[in-house]
């Protein structure tokens, strides 16, 4: 679990850092367009002008799906830490019952020496009784004689 988990972190910095610098790309990208339509609109004439707008909502469109693959990532990192912390609840989850069966086998082992406890307790006060008998059986004969 180990090894994976550090595998995951790098994969998640690696990607990390390729979205980090697509997303500066992009921005760059973005500002140049911005500085090429600020000319078009300065120094072109109305249809120009026109025709640069249907662009420019073409070029949203390329950015807006890129916008949606940066979502899909951010949703799929966001599932994955989800997924590992399901994963650590019942890692938790069994070690809390490997803790309660440890106690109930605990409780079971003293209840047995409690038994044998009580068992030769018993066989004491059998035995207290039975030597008792015997005791004055001895007696009642010594006087019998």
């Amino acid at each position: 679990v180990c090894i994976v988990h550090v595998w995951c972190v790098c994969v998640c910095v690696c990607v990390s850092c390729i979205v980090y610098v697509w997303h500066v790309w992009c921005v760059c990208v973005c500002v140049c367009v911005c500085i090429v339509y600020v000319w078009h609109v300065c120094y072109m004439c109305y249809f120009q002008f026109l025709f640069c707008f249907i662009r420019f909502f073409l070029y949203y469109k390329i950015f807006f799906i890129f916008f949606c693959i940066i979502r899909f990532f951010f949703y799929f990192f966001l599932f994955y830490k989800i997924f590992f912390c399901i994963i650590r609840f019942f890692l938790y989850y069994k070690i809390f019952f490997c803790i309660i069966r440890f106690f109930l086998y605990y409780k079971i082992f003293f209840c047995i020496i409690r038994f044998f406890l009580y068992y030769k307790i018993f066989f004491c006060i059998i035995r207290f009784f039975l030597y008792y008998k015997i005791f004055f059986c001895i007696i009642r004969f010594l006087f019998v004689l």
